[in-house]
């Protein structure tokens, strides 16, 4: 970075042995404290830029596009990734690792103008289980040109805009996903159903989080019961948009106390679907 935001942490590597003296001269701003720097990268001839967030956390965008490049060559429109900071953090970057000396994870790549483009990234969240969010913001772009998101765990493939969101369930090693900017043919969106995908993680110990998938705007609620059929917690989200989403419980019974070792059964209602799953408690 050339100009270090105010209210924004930041973390330096330092390369060298022996004591470095950094000295940051002060640059009042006259707009107030900034966001991310959400504009088209100088020399792209278009841009998408993808946010991920979860709760308050967020991560570096990364930013994809077309500029005029050589083919197959790294440019200076591509920036690595920083040095990840300790704790939890929400991550985002584009792993390359077929770039020679140049391989790692990056958050900017762009290529020449063509009929398909394609890149995949890395969508890494603090809390897990967990559910967050991937934004995306367009500038520029082709008016023939559609992009489309995909989700190499899962399979599905959606079409995106600017000024889309997309929730996604947060599991260990993070999801990858690729994004296609096409000009030409169009590939086949992937229609979602009503369902529970998954359980993770089961067997858990201090919480577990359900993952499903709403066709349609709507709500899920889950009831969590012992084998004896007595009702031990009622979870319940409303007013979601069609995607994947994620329930968790966090191992406490109605009353917040810690619902003792055992096997439970959660019952589901997820858009127009119902259905039972288990989970055990250690």
């Amino acid at each position: 970075v050339s100009t270090m935001n105010g209210r924004t942490g930041y973390w330096l590597r330092k390369l060298v042995p022996g004591t470095v003296q950094l000295i940051v001269p002060h640059v009042a701003s006259a707009s107030g404290t900034p966001g991310p720097n959400l504009t088209k990268p100088d020399g792209a001839d278009w841009a998408v830029a993808i946010v991920a967030r979860q709760g308050e956390r967020a991560a570096e965008p990364i930013f994809v596009g077309a500029a005029p490049v050589a083919a197959g060559e790294w440019n200076a429109l591509d920036f690595a990734r920083a040095p990840e900071p300790p704790g939890a953090h929400v991550s985002l970057y584009l792993p390359k690792r077929d770039w020679g000396r140049m391989s790692g994870d990056y958050v900017r790549e762009f290529q020449p103008q063509a009929e398909s483009m394609t890149w995949e990234f890395v969508a890494q969240a603090a809390e897990i289980p967990g559910e967050a969010v991937l934004e995306f913001h367009g500038f520029d772009l082709p008016a023939a040109t559609r992009l489309w998101l995909t989700d190499l765990k899962d399979g599905w493939t959606r079409e995106v805009r600017a000024g889309d969101v997309v929730s996604f369930a947060a599991t260990l090693g993070g999801r990858r996903f690729r994004l296609l900017a096409a000009g030409g043919p169009q590939p086949a969106g992937t229609p979602l159903a009503d369902a529970l995908r998954y359980v993770y993680p089961n067997p858990f110990g201090r919480s577990s989080g359900l993952a499903f998938a709403l066709a349609q705007p709507g709500r899920i609620r889950v009831g969590i019961y012992d084998v004896q059929g007595r009702r031990v917690r009622q979870l319940e989200r409303v007013g979601l948009q069609a995607g994947e989403h994620v329930l968790v419980w966090d191992g406490l019974d109605a009353e917040g106390r810690e619902a003792p070792s055992g096997v439970y059964l959660a019952r589901y209602q997820v858009g127009g679907k119902e259905g039972t799953a288990r989970l055990v408690k250690l």
